[in-house]
């Protein structure tokens, strides 16, 4: 559902919408919903955006909360908004629980820590991808294009770079912990 997203996209420059673009935003996929973290620079500025765009807000247990369209969950607190969904009645209580989880995490227990995430953070390109290609090879689309690579322990990063003239340049990379796998990629 892009059009619920979309609602919250910024129009025009002077726009206070209390989310620190310095800081990357991640977009992940987890249980089968899609999600986003995104810093905040003001918690409160975020809070009068959302409200601008019809979005109620309401505070429990040191989250704010909204909700956009019925469908997607967000709570955030001083520093940083997570959203997830597509998800319908109680998937939403659901959501909840899991965004509050992740909210109230430290670092140290978060996905942070994880071997995926380390391998994003390597990447230098603007925009960029990791993931496990099993994980992949279980999106229908993508696994029917992938096939057999889907049950060997590759992890795929990619990153992406455009240049002035808007041409974009992929640049992707397999790995694995199998050290005779990895001398065959390296190959």
């Amino acid at each position: 559902d892009l059009k619920s997203l979309r609602s919250l996209l910024p129009e025009g420059e002077d726009v206070k919408t209390g989310i620190d673009a310095r800081c990357p935003l991640i977009i992940f996929a987890s249980q089968g919903y899609l999600g986003v973290i995104v810093p905040l620079s003001d918690a409160d500025d975020f809070e009068e955006f959302l409200l601008q765009h019809s979005h109620p807000t309401e505070h429990q247990r040191g989250i704010r909360w909204s909700g956009i369209n019925g469908k997607w969950m967000i709570g955030y607190t001083d520093d940083r908004a997570m959203m997830m969904g597509p998800g319908f009645g109680s998937e939403l209580d659901n959501l909840r629980n899991t965004i509050a989880h992740c909210l109230q995490q430290d670092e140290a227990e978060s996905g942070m820590q994880s071997p995926l995430y380390a391998k994003l953070a390597e990447r230098k390109e603007p925009i960029a991808l990791s993931s496990d290609l099993q994980l992949l090879g279980s999106l229908p689309v993508v696994g029917e294009k992938i096939g057999k690579l889907a049950d060997l322990p590759l992890s795929l990063t990619a990153g992406l770079t455009i240049d002035e003239s808007g041409t974009g340049t992929m640049q992707l990379t397999l790995s694995t912990e199998d050290v005779k796998l990895n001398k065959l990629l390296d190959q």
